[in-house]
């Protein structure tokens, strides 16, 4: 098994132990590295010679982000100076809120606010999706 997989597998239950608390027997963590190390190399597949390949993938929480930035900086661009926004990524949400709560989201946090600062007057919530 590559050693990238092991490393992805390792990063993801690291971040799912910071943000959600869940932890990881590490018989789990190896069984799950080779399950999905046999179901990945199916769908990236290395391309004819002369060709480029680019594979790209994105988590939830990556498109939730983007999605509150492209938000946020569209009513900038717009000159909107008071809005609230409003979305279902309540981690963000509670990152920006509350910064030293949520310090895996810093980042995120960070770029959200410098953003955010353009704007006079805004307020970001969260609001629960039903199911």
């Amino acid at each position: 098994m590559p050693v990238p997989w092991k490393l992805w597998m390792l990063w993801k239950n690291r971040n799912m132990f910071l943000t959600e608390a869940k932890e990881f027997a590490a018989e789990d963590t190896v069984l799950k590295m080779i399950e999905d190390s046999k179901e990945c190399a199916v769908g990236w597949e290395i391309p004819c010679e002369g060709v480029v390949k680019c594979n790209v993938s994105i988590s939830i929480m990556d498109a939730k982000f983007l999605g509150i930035m492209w938000a946020v900086e569209s009513m900038v661009s717009h000159h909107v100076h008071k809005i609230i926004f409003e979305t279902e990524a309540l981690e963000l949400v509670r990152a920006v809120l509350r910064p030293k709560a949520w310090p895996a989201y810093r980042y995120q946090e960070s770029e959200l606010r410098k953003s955010l600062v353009k704007i006079n007057d805004w307020s970001l919530g969260g609001v629960c999706q039903p199911e």
